[in-house]
């Protein structure tokens, strides 16, 4: 490009921004087609004793041209935070075995259509978190074994299905199986997807708490003879908000 046609931004002395094309030196109008400061323009440098005598605005044009892209990028809405999924605070569910034990058995494909990886609260995390904060040991012997089934999030064009398959094994204290309860949950949405991350996460949320009820319900329904009975009951899932998260101390 010809110093003829070179651009420039210039920051006037009023903080105001300018810019437009250089013109030759030797034009009698006005030296560039849009001034920069009002009626104030400068041509390109010629030689060091010109440039000792340009205003001071020349010399911050450069560098105030640098930082202009930053300024503009740093005005950008900052990005989402998405609060993680946990439900130690609602009603725990007690077992007579002395360990409780989590068992990932489904692992996302991390390929097209799965689109877990986008979730910001993974399912298989939040149904660990549901595991770990709700089931507790309260006996001496035998064990029980969570198990994650099924914790997938796939999507073909505007249309997401989600589905969620848990279990909870017992076994006595020879190994035996003595007890099982499994709980399933189904979830599928159509329509624009304007945000995928709110969308998977609001997905994931919705499908929680409707695996806390029915988890909690076929685990009372099957095995009833494994639960402790505490002094004082807890409030049923069904009647704890789902939607809110406790006050911590």
């Amino acid at each position: 490009m010809s110093s003829s046609n070179r651009p420039y931004i210039a920051l006037c002395h009023d903080g105001r921004v300018g810019g437009g094309f250089f013109r030759p030196r030797s034009c009698n109008a006005a030296r560039s087609d849009n001034a920069a400061c009002g009626n104030r323009s400068f041509g390109p440098l010629q030689s060091p004793q010109e440039n000792a005598t340009l205003p001071q605005t020349r010399h911050l044009t450069r560098r105030h041209a640098l930082l202009v892209p930053l300024a503009l990028f740093g005005c950008g809405a900052p990005p989402a935070v998405f609060a993680p999924l946990h439900y130690d605070y609602l009603p725990p569910i007690q077992l007579n075995v002395a360990t409780v034990e989590v068992d990932q058995r489904f692992n996302p494909s991390g390929v097209p259509p799965d689109v877990t990886a986008q979730d910001p609260a993974p399912p298989v995390a939040a149904l660990r978190a549901m595991a770990t904060g709700r089931l507790q040991a309260f006996g001496v012997t035998g064990r029980a074994v969570f198990a994650i089934l099924d914790a997938s999030l796939t999507r073909e064009g505007n249309d997401i299905a989600a589905t969620m398959a848990v279990s909870l094994t017992i076994y006595g204290a020879d190994e035996a199986q003595a007890g099982f309860a499994e709980a399933r949950v189904q979830h599928n949405q159509s329509g624009d997807i304007n945000d995928l991350r709110k969308t998977l996460y609001d997905i994931t949320k919705t499908m929680m708490d409707n695996m806390n009820v029915e988890f909690e319900y076929q685990v009372r329904q099957n095995l009833s003879a494994w639960l402790t009975t505490p002094a004082a009951p807890d409030t049923p899932v069904e009647q704890t908000p789902l939607t809110q998260s406790p006050t911590r101390q």
